[in-house]
């Protein structure tokens, strides 16, 4: 059941990822980058809220260490979003994604110091045969206009160290065992990254930002489809991660969202793969395979 969640969730955040690149090309200042990602938390606050009221009898209360590992994760994931449409603009949806796969070693390394979910020695060669796709498909340039300068490195860096603790405070929440369920978690996660989102869109429009009206109007089918995946993929991911190992949970989940963003890129983005490409993606499957296993 955990390995079929993650690839609900794999799925999900390639729908994700396309909404998310296609808005990319209307989203071009970070006030418009700010509030339209506030919109996306926003929806997903709605979308959680209604959940939680329906099957929780004690509707929305949340214990107070559900508060806090919220609060972290809301944190990570506002940095997360934003950074992710500026990568967008500068790079393309395969590099984001083959960087994002290196989240990974963040989110192992804080579950072995925090959480005592340490990795077996026996699993060691999937997850460098997984590390190593990610290395031979970083040189995959074909089909991208686009060079990967300084600032695109720093950006794809940033969001690669966000969307790794993202996934660490998803499992962290999984293993306290709080008594609170999954959809009242995800109703502060969103309910934080969308305080932090306007937040900072207020503190950019003090000084020179100015947004764009015309932008929420162009951008908002992509939103909503952002929101709901968004919502997917943050409820079968948490799902998923009381169910499985760290060292299970997070180069599963990275590995196939790495070979499904390779298939939606190709055929959605038209960022056609070289020979680079098709050997990473054969040996991410490899390494899942591998880690699956044992």
């Amino acid at each position: 059941m955990g390995y079929l969640l993650l690839f609900i969730a794999a799925l999900a955040s390639s729908v994700k990822g396309f909404a998310g690149k296609r808005s990319s090309l209307y989203v071009q200042r970070m006030p418009e980058i700010m509030l339209t990602n506030a919109l996306r938390m926003l929806l997903c606050l709605l979308i959680s809220s209604a959940i939680a009221v329906l099957t929780e009898a004690r509707g929305l209360k949340a214990e107070r260490s559900t508060m806090l590992c919220a609060l972290f994760y809301g944190a990570m994931l506002a940095s997360n979003v934003a950074v992710w449409i500026m990568c967008a603009r500068e790079s393309g949806y395969l590099l984001i994604s083959v960087f994002s796969m290196m989240g990974m070693l963040v989110s192992l390394l804080c579950s072995s110091l925090f959480l005592n979910d340490s990795i077996r020695m026996i699993q060691l060669p999937g997850i460098v045969l997984l590390i190593g796709a990610s290395v031979v498909m970083c040189r995959h340039r074909r089909g991208l206009d686009t060079k990967l300068t300084r600032r695109s490195l720093m950006l794809l860096i940033a969001n690669t160290l966000a969307g790794g603790l993202c996934d660490f405070a998803q499992k962290l929440f999984a293993d306290m065992n709080a008594g609170d369920s999954t959809a009242v978690y995800s109703f502060y996660c969103y309910m934080f990254a969308a305080a932090f989102l306007l937040c900072g869109y207020m503190s950019i429009c003090r000084g020179n930002g100015r947004f764009q009206p015309s932008v929420i109007h162009r951008v908002f089918p992509f939103t909503c489809m952002m929101a709901v995946t968004q919502f997917i993929n943050t409820y079968a991911r948490t799902l998923a991660g009381g169910l499985l190992p760290a060292a299970q949970f997070y180069p599963v989940y990275k590995g196939l969202e790495t070979i499904l963003g390779v298939l939606m890129a190709a055929f959605m983005l038209r960022e056609k793969p070289d020979a680079r490409a098709l050997i990473g993606v054969s040996m991410a499957f490899a390494a899942l395979l591998l880690i699956r296993l044992v």
